[in-house]
């Protein structure tokens, strides 16, 4: 997803009996269901009118050429410059750069009828793909490029598997995460903060576990970014999640499911043989 805010950041609450609560229950790896994901908060707000694109609801906010040349932003930790270009009347490509080098794209299609959009974002260091419809609030623009408004997104319609899913291993008050696109860390379970590697946005982050929650709370330096918690539900194979994003004010929820180990499959198959 574009790291210049216009993006959908996609991280519950359920209270669970303590024969839940095994810290092992939340070992191994788990998967992000789509059709759960729900979302929430304010609208994303872009303009584009007179060659000039700006994102409002960005942290922080970009007004730049629409040109389709680079330019550079200020006090963004994970990209250093974007281009606009305008591809047709309802359509705009936004492209991230990194030390002068491309990082990911973003299209956004407004649909003819301007009440809804389509965004398609690929990040091309992870090779990680989304897709998702937003809907608009209010009236179309007259003055402006039809992908201009204010746009709350809907649906998740795709999202590489890569994207959504995690692995953690618990043990001797310790937690350690990872996924498949590179963010890790190791921290203690008791809330003590911890380096997060792997991520521009996010340089610390702080863990607790009681009974059957996880608590993760992740800094930019000082600043928390996201809160996320997740909760067991009974029979140990799924999380659920919600998530809330202090600096976009977004929130959201979704469910996790776990991921079947060869030893698990064995164990099924000679249950049901």
């Amino acid at each position: 997803m574009i790291r210049t805010g216009f993006a959908v950041v996609v991280g519950f609450l359920l209270c669970l009996p303590a024969a839940f609560a095994a810290p092992g229950s939340f070992n191994g790896t788990w998967k992000e269901e789509l059709q759960t994901v729900k979302m929430g908060g304010e609208p994303y707000s872009i303009r584009l009118a007179d060659g000039v694109f700006t994102c409002t609801s960005c942290v922080p906010q970009t007004t730049i050429k629409a040109d389709g040349a680079p330019h550079a932003l200020k006090a963004n930790p994970a990209i250093d410059a974007l281009a606009v270009t305008v591809l047709n009347p309802r359509t705009i490509r936004l492209d991230e750069f990194k030390d002068d080098k491309k990082v990911g794209t973003v299209k956004f299609v407004a649909a003819a009828d301007g009440r809804t959009a389509t965004y398609q974002s690929t990040n091309l260091q992870t090779g990680v793909t989304g897709k998702l419809t937003f809907k608009r609030l209010g009236a179309e623009l007259k003055s402006a490029n039809p992908v201009s408004g204010r746009w709350l997104p809907i649906k998740i319609i795709g999202m590489s598997k890569r994207a959504r899913t995690v692995t953690y291993t618990i043990g001797d008050k310790m937690i350690a995460m990872t996924t498949p696109t590179g963010q890790s860390y190791v921290a203690p379970l008791d809330g003590r903060p911890a380096a997060f590697k792997g991520d521009a946005e996010i340089t610390k982050v702080s863990v607790t576990l009681k009974g059957n929650t996880l608590t993760e709370r992740d800094y930019r330096a000082k600043r928390l970014v996201k809160l996320t918690i997740s909760r067991l539900l009974p029979g140990g194979r799924t999380l659920k999640v919600t998530w809330t994003s202090p600096p976009l004010h977004h929130y959201g929820s979704y469910e996790m499911t776990k991921e079947e180990t060869l030893t698990h499959k064995r164990k099924a198959t000679s249950h049901h043989s």
